[in-house]
């Protein structure tokens, strides 16, 4: 299934919520562990790395520091999730979590929050997470 085009990412409209479910176990890297939480800065990190990598010329990130944004205005105001385990060969496991987590902008420009709205979607084509290419960290928008 074709994902969106850059042009439209980069028209996002601006969004103050934004509800995700997690569909498959979704882990951050973490030093030598793993981080099985859904915080704002990891979540849409995720989507931001493939922007910087793949967006055309011109369609770059915005002027602001946009993980220290997300750190500083993206709070979970709601949440439903639990760690589950995944066998990803036969001695290894993937400990991760799933379900669904609301987010909620408190403040931000139309830019800072269009841009949000933005790697929300690239994240539901892409993915967010360690192990993404596996399949893990797969997500939806509610």
């Amino acid at each position: 299934t074709p994902g969106p085009s850059w042009q439209q990412l980069a028209s996002s409209p601006p969004a103050k919520q934004i509800g995700v479910r997690f569909l498959s176990p979704t882990a951050f890297k973490n030093g030598p562990r793993h981080l099985t939480l859904p915080l704002p800065r990891n979540v849409f990190g995720s989507p931001l790395r493939l922007w910087r990598a793949f967006a055309p010329e011109g369609m770059q990130e915005p002027p602001f520091e946009w993980l220290d944004w997300c750190e500083k205005n993206l709070f979970i105001i709601e949440h439903r999730i639990e760690t589950v385990r995944a066998a990803i060969s036969k001695r290894g496991t993937f400990t991760g979590f799933w379900g669904e987590v609301w987010y909620e902008a408190h403040g931000g420009s139309n830019e800072e929050l269009a841009f949000w709205k933005a790697m929300s979607d690239l994240g539901v084509f892409h993915g967010v997470g360690h192990k993404a290419t596996m399949g893990f960290g797969a997500l939806d928008r509610i």
